[in-house]
């Protein structure tokens, strides 16, 4: 699995592009509905001798397979890294997804965050594109590489699904407001392109999220 941090965690809010900021409760979250209620394992009930104020913190814990930590109750119980929805630091939320856990980057009904996933492709093929006329490249010369790629992903915070941000899913979420849909759609592809975030903010403005939900 691979871990994508930024190299110190701040204490800045993770805003909405409608204005509002909530920051979140700093811990684990297990699943999607805990993000809605916010109410995260705390580090505080945490069954392990770390120093908290370190900002590797969870770097470190989340690169374990488990982790176990104090209930209500007095009881205990297993946190399942593998299965982590993200973690919440500083006020702002790291979600995981294929691995790596990236900043929220937009918060809203309809939230956003990039994603460096590493991609491998092999060396004859960029030869052969770029630089050979023949697609006869002697095997000493077929090397695998490898490179960073951003991705952008969209999560809706109705559902909680997650999918690939681009025109086909953002128009899918705007359905339920005709307008703003009807609107989006009859632009060219080119500008629907270009203008994904501008009407994720109006959509997001229209159709505000509150949290914590209770």
């Amino acid at each position: 699995m691979f871990l994508i941090f930024p190299g110190a965690l701040n204490s800045q809010d993770t805003e909405s592009n409608n204005g509002i900021s909530f920051r979140f409760t700093d811990g684990i979250y297990e699943n999607f509905q805990q993000v809605l209620t916010d109410s995260p394992v705390r580090k505080s009930d945490l069954l392990i001798a770390e120093d908290y104020d370190d900002y590797e913190f969870f770097k470190r814990i989340l690169s374990t397979q488990q982790l176990r930590y104090t209930l209500p109750d007095g009881g205990t119980a297993v946190i399942d890294n593998k299965n982590v929805w993200g973690f919440a630091s500083g006020g702002i939320m790291y979600v995981k997804w294929k691995g790596y856990f990236s900043e929220l980057y937009m918060l809203g009904t309809v939230s956003c965050f990039f994603l460096h996933d590493d991609n491998y492709m092999t060396y004859q093929k960029i030869l052969r594109s770029n630089y050979l006329p023949s697609e006869n490249v002697p095997a000493k010369q077929i090397h695998a590489v490898s490179f960073r790629d951003l991705k952008k992903y969209l999560i809706d915070f109705r559902t909680g699904k997650i999918k690939k941000l681009n025109v086909q899913n953002l128009s899918k979420l705007l359905k339920n407001d005709r307008e703003l849909y009807a609107e989006y759609n009859q632009l060219p592809l080119k500008r629907r392109k270009a203008l994904i975030f501008y009407y994720i903010g109006i959509y997001n403005k229209k159709n505000p999220l509150y949290l914590p939900l209770k």
